[in-house]
């Protein structure tokens, strides 16, 4: 199916970066079709990705006019970098930084939630990938909006070190170990305070805040806004660290114009691709970090109308922010890119 096409993976060193390449190779795409590309503190070095060795090339914006997919998965700044600092046209661009997503010509898909959307980006051919922290939630909304209009969504998101890249892992696995042995962790600029056995109500803890919420609570409202296609109602995010390595949760509730019961919505949510329900009160099943870690789907539960109305509606999801929150969902929109292009 991807037999042909020239990849590039910038960032391929990342901890995204690398779950990316392992989900090129476990889909049987040629490795020697994949390039990837890093700083050159990683540059020269070889990674192995599934059995594979794969050398890492310097970061050279020029020379990524010859691939056909460029997954960018190096942050923000290098995203600008190469599409606007040095003006490269010709592939098309998976990017999983913030740095488009917000931008008129530049559609946000959420795989399996608004695949009609990747067809509307402009000539610099960006498509981009959205922010891990509202991705297990939003296909719930996208359902209940099948139902009748939503008035406002509570969204706590609790979101795991991982999502703050190797350095986040590192942190937390650092600051465990030494409380075990009775030593007090050093400060650590990333998080500003300690993360082990520890929950910060603050993403990220450092940055400008924007009437009193952050830039990634803003993320979470400007991005479910775009995704859904309205902005008819209003999210009220609270972001927060968790002391876990992998998987991003969010315990939400929605008010809606009119009943929508548990029943209805699990129907719904059953329909959905890459959505799995975990959901029997009376057996108390439910889903966990530890359900979603390594896998494909998001786990949805404790669906439930509030007791006095039945236009209020909370669940639990949780999903692997590596992968269907970042590398995976990137992959899927590749995937998607490839069925237009055989379509055609």
């Amino acid at each position: 199916m991807h037999q042909n096409m020239k990849i590039a993976v910038v960032g391929g060193t990342g901890v995204a970066g690398k779950e990316l390449l392992s989900i090129l190779i476990q889909a049987q795409t040629p490795i020697e079709n994949i390039s990837v590309f890093a700083s050159k503190n990683s540059a020269g070095s070889t990674i192995n990705i599934e059995g594979y060795d794969v050398f890492v090339h310097t970061l050279e914006p020029k020379q990524l006019a010859d691939f056909n997919i460029v997954f960018l998965a190096a942050g923000s700044a290098i995203s600008r970098q190469i599409i606007e600092d040095h003006g490269i046209r010709g592939p098309i661009f998976i990017d999983k930084s913030s740095a488009f997503r917000m931008d008129e010509g530049v559609p946000l898909i959420l795989a399996g939630t608004n695949d009609n959307a990747l067809t509307r980006f402009d000539d610099r051919q960006i498509i981009a990938s959205p922010n891990c922290a509202m991705t297990p939630f939003v296909p719930v909304l996208s359902s209940l909006l099948q139902f009748t209009s939503i008035n406002h969504v509570d969204a706590v998101c609790l979101q795991s070190v991982s999502g703050a890249g190797k350095t986040g892992i590192d942190v937390l696995e650092q600051e465990t170990r030494g409380l075990f042995t009775f030593k007090e962790p050093e400060e650590n600029e990333l998080f500003d305070r300690r993360i082990a056995f520890n929950l910060i109500p603050m993403i990220p803890t450092h940055g400008a805040m924007i009437s009193d919420h952050t830039e990634e609570e803003w993320k979470v409202i400007d991005e479910t806004h775009k995704i859904l296609e309205r902005s008819d109602f209003t999210i009220s995010p609270t972001c927060i660290r968790t002391p876990t390595f992998h998987g991003h949760a969010a315990s939400v509730t929605v008010h809606l114009k009119d009943d929508v019961s548990p029943d209805e919505l699990r129907r719904a949510l059953e329909q959905l691709n890459y959505v799995q329900l975990i959901d029997d009160p009376k057996q108390f099943q439910y889903p966990t970090h530890l359900d979603a870690i390594g896998e494909d789907d998001i786990f949805v539960g404790r669906i439930r109308n509030h007791p006095q109305s039945k236009k209020i509606i909370s669940f639990y999801a949780v999903s692997d922010n590596l992968r269907i929150g970042a590398a995976l969902n990137a992959y899927r929109i590749y995937d998607l890119i490839q069925q237009k292009i055989k379509s055609h």
